[in-house]
């Protein structure tokens, strides 16, 4: 009984490696996308009090609701980055003191 349920398990746990493996990570390795035609901006994050922060022209701001609001444009890479800085805290609110 016992090493039944063991080679049950031993091939569940074969068949989802497999399924794991094969999702089509080796097509997305090797098919990289072309993003030398976008520019990024590499301009800082200020931070005007705990509620508002602009990185260019784009900012994520806390409304009288207590919900925050994030304003991005530019292309899919500019905004990508500008929301990671954006949203980013360091140190976070919690951690200050």
């Amino acid at each position: 009984m016992d090493t039944t349920i063991l080679k049950y398990w031993t091939l569940l746990l074969l068949l989802v490696s497999v399924l794991f493996s094969s999702c089509g990570t080796k097509k997305s390795i090797n098919n990289r996308p072309d993003i030398s035609s976008y520019s990024i901006n590499n301009s800082a994050r200020i931070e005007i009090n705990d509620s508002l922060f602009f990185k260019g022209s784009n900012s994520l701001r806390k409304n009288k609701y207590g919900q925050w609001e994030l304003v991005v444009s530019g292309n899919p890479l500019e905004i990508g980055n500008d929301m990671g800085c954006l949203l980013y805290t360091s140190p976070s609110p919690r951690d200050r003191g």
